[in-house]
């Protein structure tokens, strides 16, 4: 019976230690580069692309076309932001102290893999805006995956940053937790 517990005691260590060992180095020269705040940056990125597939796929909903100048202004955004999210995404792989973990590099994978199906949307978006007033069931459809893969994407970016270890932003104009020594 002792021996069990001590059996269990010992995994339960090992586990925390691993855990532990795959947190972010919060050091001065991680925060100066920006390297522990990517992970805040590329959801941010991607809540800006989702919110721009939602506001068109919104219009397309109540409109049987949607003006070219409009739909054309919300395909911007909605590609830019995702190549930025990517970008910052790709940062994390570029990062030596996490290229090396496999779990970590797996959840990016995901990350990616939503990305991908996202961008191959917004190229059929693209096409769609270039001929003209935008047919809004297409438009719709594009959105709509963008939409989904995106939340997916968000859904997997959350567990990674939680894999990192990363700090939750805090609330605007509410003091911040006490600083750790």
């Amino acid at each position: 019976m002792q021996k069990r517990l001590v059996l269990a005691l010992v995994a339960v260590a090992l586990l925390s230690l691993a855990a532990y060992a795959q947190k972010i180095d919060y050091s001065a020269g991680r925060k100066m580069s920006g390297s522990v705040y990517r992970p805040h940056s590329a959801s941010a990125y991607q809540r800006q692309a989702r919110s721009h597939a939602r506001v068109l796929n919104h219009y397309g909903r109540r409109h049987e076309a949607v003006p070219q100048d409009t739909a054309q202004e919300h395909a911007t955004e909605i590609r830019r932001n995702m190549e930025a999210a990517t970008k910052e995404v790709a940062k994390l792989e570029k990062d030596k102290q996490l290229r090396n973990n496999k779990q970590i590099m797996e959840q990016v994978a995901k990350v990616r893999e939503h990305h991908a199906k996202a961008a191959e949307m917004c190229d059929m978006l693209d096409e769609a805006c270039a001929q003209g007033d935008a047919d809004s069931a297409t438009l719709c459809e594009c959105c709509s995956v963008i939409y989904k893969e995106l939340e997916a994407a968000e859904a997997e970016h959350d567990k990674l940053k939680q894999m990192l270890g990363v700090e939750p932003l805090d609330e605007p104009g509410k003091e911040p937790p006490a600083k750790k020594l």
